[in-house]
């Protein structure tokens, strides 16, 4: 697993894509890069009293539209390392 924070800086009415890949640590260096399915990914925000949970597709991609705000990103994957910043 790993944790990242993000501030997405704007007003009220600011809306932030967010498009995530995950990829397997292993092969990250390597030639033959391959993105991870099912990782959890869930993204929180405690001012804002939002948590959203989100599963990579087959492509290793998921995607959530936020606000403004600080959040704190963490990802997990069966059999994957922990990584934490």
């Amino acid at each position: 697993s790993f944790d990242i924070k993000l501030t997405i800086v704007g007003s009220n009415d600011t809306s932030f894509n967010l498009s995530i890949v995950c990829q397997d640590e292993f092969s990250y260096f390597g030639s033959d890069t391959r993105n991870l399915a099912n990782a959890t990914i869930t993204i929180t925000n405690t001012q804002l009293n939002f948590k959203r949970v989100l599963q990579s597709n087959e492509k290793g991609q998921a995607s959530v539209s936020l606000v403004a705000g600080i959040y704190e990103i963490k990802a997990q994957a069966l059999k994957h390392a922990s990584f934490n910043d």
